[in-house]
């Protein structure tokens, strides 16, 4: 959303429904930067994003991801990614103009781009917020000393589309 959002309050064109692979390529370089500034000491990172998640949006789109993006999903080397299921409430809004069909379609190609590469998959069901947070934290914490729950609360990023 943060790409797209910021697109359009330029008045760009750099968008998904006018050009997937430009808009795809400045997702992966943009991934790319935000992971490399991950300080090396922290031990656990979200991200509401992968790299190998365009990987599903090309295929998506019946395209063939670029081989950049395939060398650097296999790269990632993520130890553990947690899948959340798609909610039963799907509303359009100015930057997610997908079908309810469609949007399934990407959800499913994103998880089969991760199945594909080989990386652990910890699926969320569909839950209230609040639980899917503590559905994560709790596997999330289940490597001893390295999460800490103190501090942790559910919060709701707003959203350009309103």
């Amino acid at each position: 959303e943060y790409l797209i959002c910021a697109e359009l309050a330029k008045g760009g064109r750099l968008l998904p429904w006018v050009d997937r692979d430009a808009f795809q390529k400045k997702v992966l370089e943009t991934q790319l930067e935000w992971e490399r500034d991950i300080p090396s000491e922290r031990k656990i990172a979200f991200s509401d994003r992968g790299i190998p998640d365009g990987i599903g949006f090309y295929r998506a789109d019946g395209l063939e991801p670029p081989e950049e993006l395939l060398e650097a999903a296999r790269e990632a080397d993520y130890e553990l990614v947690f899948y959340l299921d798609y909610l039963k409430e799907y509303q359009n809004t100015s930057i997610r103009r997908e079908s309810l069909a469609n949007a399934k379609r990407i959800h499913e190609e994103i998880k089969r781009a991760y199945e594909d590469l080989g990386y652990p998959l910890v699926l969320v069901p569909a839950l209230p917020l609040n639980e899917r947070v503590n559905f994560v934290l709790s596997h999330a914490s289940k490597e001893e000393g390295v999460w800490k729950r103190e501090g942790i609360r559910a919060g709701v990023l707003e959203s350009c589309a309103g």
